[in-house]
């Protein structure tokens, strides 16, 4: 029998809706959140090799695409969307 499943989410064009049904929260989450999130479950676990994945798709230094993405990683994490 597996675990039940804690959140529900839901594609909207290029964002997500996540409902997290343990905590009764809402989540959105932008383009990028939504591409960093595909990144991880596509197998990139670390913050650099998504920074480079998303260096295609939108315009800004990689600096500043990395400490976006370790920010959101922490938060993800913290929250539990990143073992949803």
């Amino acid at each position: 029998m597996s675990a039940p499943q804690r959140f529900l989410r839901q594609r909207i064009d290029e964002e997500e809706v996540w409902v997290d049904l343990e905590a009764g929260r809402f989540f959105g989450l932008n383009e990028t959140g939504t591409a960093i999130l595909e990144a991880w479950r596509a197998g990139l676990q670390d913050a650099p090799a998504i920074a480079e994945r998303l260096e295609a798709d939108f315009d800004a230094p990689r600096e500043t695409i990395l400490a976006e993405v370790t920010a959101f990683l922490a938060e993800a994490r913290e929250r539990g969307l990143l073992d949803a």
